[in-house]
């Protein structure tokens, strides 16, 4: 007769050993399977993958790699044992083959079903293929949210984080490795295959906040992979986001929407929320998600698919996908700490900032070490700078005598000289103004061409977003 029994692995959390229990069917079927490693998915653009569905970056020379994503439920468990996993890693694509090599390292959840134990939640992180055996560190839940980073720290070096962001449980990890950095991998995936282990069915996977090499992946067509077995199409990921750095994987052959933008505010109390996606009930509001409570906090600005805090020492912060939980927020990489910012703006691209009203910076992505904060150039600068506006790629800076100019990458372009000017406000590729008496215009793309929008005296502010 069958029972229920617990089987002890070795585990890691912050450098430390553990125990951690599962079901001894499921663990024993999850290291069993994946220890073989991901077979490798089919080039993407050509005959879809067998156990993939995601995106997977093949340009080479990856040093890093990282995302967040809810974890899942598992939806129509069946008599038989099933598995899904979803994760974020380097070097599990080889091209033109689905046989497993020794160049992987990869961390992410396992969502599972096991007939007469149940439900099965796990993060997990691995590296190599056939010849080793997944690591698994934590229990997690449908509903959590994970943040998942692997990194070079130096050569054959890296480090591995996984944290929940709702329960504050967390691994921090250094581990050798010297794989080549030659593909990075967004994946849902259905580990059992070849085997007769099932494909776990479940609500679907929204990635956001991804990131390669500390920057935007700009995911692309090229990129996508779907799942095909049998000619059935088990698994089909969205196009990407606005921003090219999310999407959302769901279950069957049609294409789920891209995922939205994420809104977040700062509230009196210099805490940050991201929202959710989920709507007031009457005078209930559970749609947010609190991401940091520094009463440092002055300004944050949205852009390139996350968002960045300027803080009262002048210190600017980016948000890497982390939470709050127990006392502690997670998810925050400092890029600057020059105490005579003033200002921040972020667009589809990168973050701007200002400094001592005079001179306008570009963040190059680089995050501070513990003696400088290297990644900033200078773009201009000016004695009037009133306040800066980012748009793809670009921004525009608004000088107090109410001139606009325009940064094109090599140089600045003065685009309006209205002491009216009161405001800007950038969208994607174009950037709007207000004056004092509310009228509001947009710029044409042309010279000092301007095309007035609207005169109400009653305008008081202004937000543009892509070319609206």
């Amino acid at each position: 007769m069958p029972y229920f029994r617990s089987l002890y692995f070795r585990v890691r959390r912050r450098g430390a050993r553990r125990l951690a229990r599962l079901p001894v069917a499921i663990a024993a079927v999850l290291l069993a399977v994946l220890a073989a490693g991901p077979a490798r998915a089919q080039p993407p653009g050509q005959p879809p993958s067998a156990n993939w569905s995601g995106y997977v970056l093949t340009s080479g020379g990856y040093t890093s790699v990282s995302a967040t994503w809810t974890v899942p439920g598992v939806t129509s468990p069946g008599p038989a044992q099933s598995l899904a996993s979803t994760w974020v890693g380097l070097d599990g694509y080889l091209p033109g083959s689905n046989i497993p090599g020794t160049d992987l390292i990869q961390a992410g959840t396992m969502e599972g079903w096991q007939p007469g134990y149940g439900y099965a939640y796990y993060a997990f992180w691995q590296i190599g293929g056939s010849a080793t055996k997944p690591e698994v560190v934590l229990s997690v839940s449908p509903g959590d949210s994970i943040y998942t980073s692997i990194r070079e720290l130096s050569a054959n070096k890296w480090s591995i984080s996984i944290i929940d962001s709702n329960t504050g449980n967390s691994i921090a990890i250094t581990e050798p490795y010297r794989g080549p950095g030659a593909s990075a991998e967004f994946i849902q995936e259905d580990p059992g295959w070849p085997s007769q282990l099932q494909f776990a069915h479940s609500t679907g996977v929204t990635f956001r906040n991804a990131r390669v090499n500390n920057a935007d992946p700009d995911f692309n067509d090229s990129q996508y992979v779907v799942m095909n077995q049998d000619g059935a199409q088990l698994s089909t990921p969205s196009r990407p986001n606005e921003a090219a750095n999310g999407f959302t994987v769901e279950d069957g052959p049609v294409v789920p929407a891209p995922p939205d933008t994420q809104v977040f505010q700062r509230r009196s109390d210099g805490s940050v929320w991201a929202a959710t996606g989920a709507a007031c009930n009457g005078s209930y509001c559970p749609g947010w998600q609190e991401i940091d409570d520094n009463p440092g906090v002055t300004a944050i600005s949205a852009g390139a698919g996350t968002l960045y805090e300027l803080r009262k020492d002048g210190s600017v912060w980016e948000w890497t996908g982390g939470g709050c939980a127990r006392g502690s927020c997670w998810g925050w990489v400092e890029l600057d700490d020059n105490p005579g910012t003033t200002a921040i703006s972020a667009g589809a691209g990168t973050v701007f900032e200002i400094r001592n009203h005079d001179s306008v910076w570009r963040s190059t992505g680089q995050a501070c070490s513990p003696r400088s904060c290297p990644g900033w150039a200078e773009i201009g600068g000016s004695r009037e700078i009133a306040t800066i506006s980012a748009g793809a790629g670009t921004v525009f800076a608004l000088e107090k005598n109410g001139s606009i100019w325009r940064w094109t990458g090599q140089g600045w372009t003065l685009l309006d000289v209205s002491p009216a000017t009161v405001a800007i406000s950038a969208g994607a590729f174009t950037v709007f103004q207000l004056h004092e008496d509310g009228s509001v215009w947009r710029w044409t793309g042309q010279g000092q061409q301007w095309t007035e929008l609207g005169d109400n005296s009653a305008t008081v502010q202004i937000a543009a977003s892509d070319n609206s």
